[in-house]
């Protein structure tokens, strides 16, 4: 059996000595499905007010059925068997602890990117006025966000012994 492939490295000879342009050579497909999830959730993003109010209704719906039927089934096997009854209530208040804790993880994460937006606003602001005392309450500011993480550490240390050598605001942001 013949292989296809060469076992050697091989060289193509080009014809004319100008160099390959780059910007000539023709886009790269996108992988099929790629761009279909980016426009349902563009599509999602703009609905309507009637849908958004259809699907929240369907939401509540489901979760008020779904949490009456876990009601009636551990209350059920309560009144068949305790013991079992006892472990359903158990594992149920497993589930709505640690669903809470996610939801909660979530807020939290919301809430620091509402910070992070808040000093990219500030940001532009102060680079839009170049004033350098601002750029300088900012950079402390940035720095206290990412003060707790180990990985951060030489750059802050950096940003910290630089910061009174830059006199641009731009330059220090």
């Amino acid at each position: 059996m013949t292989e296809d492939r060469p076992t050697r490295p091989l060289l193509i000879e080009l014809d004319d000595d100008a160099p390959a342009d780059p910007t000539l050579a023709p886009p790269v497909p996108e992988a099929p499905g790629e761009s279909q999830a980016m426009l349902v959730a563009g599509r999602l993003a703009r609905a309507s007010p009637l849908l958004k109010a259809v699907l929240w209704a369907f939401g509540a719906l489901f979760s008020f059925t779904l949490a009456v039927a876990t009601h009636d089934f551990i209350a059920g096997l309560l009144a068949r068997n305790p013991l079992l009854g006892s472990i359903a209530l158990g594992l149920t208040a497993i589930a709505v602890a640690l669903g809470a804790a996610l939801a909660a993880r979530e807020w939290l994460a919301y809430l620091r990117l509402s910070r992070l937006d808040g000093l990219r606003v500030r940001a532009g602001a102060v680079r839009e006025a170049a004033d350098l005392g601002a750029a300088r309450v900012l950079t402390a500011s940035l720095a206290a966000l990412y003060r707790h993480r180990p990985e951060a550490a030489p750059a802050l240390a950096v940003l910290a012994a630089r910061r009174e050598d830059v006199l641009d605001a731009d330059a220090l942001l």
